[in-house]
């Protein structure tokens, strides 16, 4: 009866906080993040059946080199203007933040795939062993700029609060680049090439089409408002320690497939792309808390808003934890068959795989929280912890273990992320009460 009673006030609990404008936001993300997840899933598979292994272990190396480029290349700016710009959204100076870290973000994505197309061909032979993957690295380069530009545009719609443009622009995405990919396949010209294209012109397309979704920008601040402002400070400070962190877990996220790519072949990376792939979906239903829950927090006023947060916050993730540990044993057997019996042997990264979304559904909202405190500083020392143990464990583990290696070495580092979050969170929070 006790347990009966928890659940049901559980359930009321979670049906009154989506019922709140924060609830509703968080839906909306949700459904674009669950949309864009199954399109992309959908892609994937196609991908996955049609391709070739060592050909898809290419690909997963291209989509490895353009998601760390397009990581790197805007230096935190735009994560910066998601703290920011909602922080500020309401006010006269919200234009010119928006201005400043646009430009900002444009010009250190420029200059930094300028480096990177110059050290293409040296990356291609030394790390990858494979020179005939240079003309790849050289569009993951230049791709990752409009990625970019793309990801500012998403961010300015969260921050403004324009969700369902949120969800056109990040659904329509996803459905655009696998009805691409389905044509691709239906004319036979599924090959490497034309499959790389599609990955870099959609974003580009759909960023340019989230210029006109935004609505009419607030009135200008005057001139030099915030270069004499104290946010300006405010600012960079906050960006100087999120560019530590964000360095370090854009490595962690993306270093498993280079460290593979160095010491296996090309059907190694394609198993680990494969098994990163079909577990996706649960990755992005884990990230779609933060898409609509950062830039609410980050506007909060005090630590009673975020008290209250952790309180719907909390039904939320039991129930969604409850889901993923049924999925770790439910699902590899129909994700195996769905991939074709040349991933037959894939049982146990799948598995591993889905554990990492678990520990990742837990940490992540209060992650959140310590990023809406402005407590990057300690975010940051947490990452290159973890940054520092994932490079000792991708070392000793991947050259022996392969996959295998590269998928315990994430577990491992996203715990020590999750009793490191957990403690500080719990230790902020007693420590505002009891001093209140």
């Amino acid at each position: 009866m006790r347990l009966a009673s928890e659940i049901r006030e559980r359930w009321i609990s979670m049906r009154s906080s989506l019922g709140s404008k924060t609830g509703k936001d968080t839906q909306l993300a949700l459904s674009s993040q669950v949309l864009a997840a199954l399109f992309g899933f959908v892609g994937n598979i196609i991908l996955i059946r049609a391709m070739p292994v060592a050909a898809y272990g290419l690909y997963s190396l291209f989509i490895s080199a353009f998601m760390l480029c397009a990581g790197f290349f805007h230096l935190g700016w735009i994560e910066t203007f998601t703290r920011f710009g909602a922080k500020f959204r309401s006010d006269p100076l919200y234009s010119a933040i928006r201005n400043s870290l646009l430009a900002r973000t444009l010009i250190s994505a420029g200059v930094l795939a300028s480096l990177a197309v110059a050290g293409s061909g040296w990356v291609s032979r030394v790390i990858y062993r494979r020179e005939d993957f240079t003309p790849f690295l050289l569009v993951a380069a230049v791709g990752a700029v409009g990625l970019c530009g793309f990801s500012f545009t998403q961010c300015e719609l969260r921050v403004r609060g324009r969700f369902r443009a949120y969800f056109v622009s990040q659904a329509g995405a996803a459905l655009v680049r696998m009805m691409l990919i389905a044509g691709l396949a239906g004319v036979g010209w599924l090959a490497l090439g034309p499959v790389v294209g599609v990955q870099v012109i959609v974003p580009i397309f759909f960023g340019l089409a989230a210029v006109f979704m935004r609505g009419p920008i607030p009135s200008a601040a005057a001139p030099g408002s915030l270069a004499a402002s104290p946010v300006r400070e405010e600012i960079f400070h906050y960006n100087r320690w999120l560019l530590v962190s964000m360095f370090s877990t854009n490595l962690i996220g993306n270093i498993d497939t280079h460290f593979l790519a160095h010491y296996h072949t090309n059907e190694t990376i394609s198993a680990f792309g494969v098994a990163s792939r079909l577990t996706l979906p649960i990755f992005f239903v884990v990230s779609a808390l933060t898409s609509a829950v950062l830039p609410r927090l980050s506007a909060a006023k005090d630590l009673s808003e975020i008290r209250l947060y952790v309180d719907r916050i909390s039904s939320f993730l039991a129930l969604a934890a409850a889901g993923i540990l049924i999925l770790v044993w439910v699902a590899p057997p129909a994700l195996v068959w769905l991939a074709g019996e040349k991933y037959a042997g894939i049982d146990s990264l799948l598995r591993l795989q889905i554990l990492t979304a678990l520990v990742m559904l837990l940490a992540g909202p209060f992650g959140i929280i310590l990023s809406a405190l402005g407590q990057v500083r300690y975010l940051a020392a947490m990452n290159v912890l973890q940054l520092v143990v994932d490079l000792g464990l991708n070392f000793l583990w991947i050259p022996s273990m392969g996959a295998r290696g590269a998928v315990l070495a994430t577990l491992v580092i996203n715990l020590i992320g999750l009793v490191a979050i957990g403690a500080r969170v719990w230790r902020t929070l007693s420590v505002a009460r009891s001093t209140g």
